[in-house]
């Protein structure tokens, strides 16, 4: 994933759960939250190839909350 026509490819919602395993929900709150970044093509919601190289290389963060004491 290196080149120009690469870089500038963007992934549906259930193509980036696929390849990272997880449910396409899970992918929703990431994108939710922030912690994945996406873009929209009319109603479409996709993720950049460069945010999945990103997600890929450092992980996404856990979703699960703290109890506050």
């Amino acid at each position: 994933m290196s080149d120009d026509t690469t870089r500038d490819r963007l992934y549906s919602l259930d193509v980036v759960a696929g390849l990272l395993s997880v449910s396409v929900e899970t992918i929703r709150l990431h994108a939710k939250r922030g912690s994945l970044k996406t873009t929209r093509v009319g109603r479409r919601v996709l993720v950049p190839a460069v945010e999945l190289q990103r997600v890929v290389k450092v992980g996404l963060p856990s979703l699960r909350q703290e109890a506050v004491v």
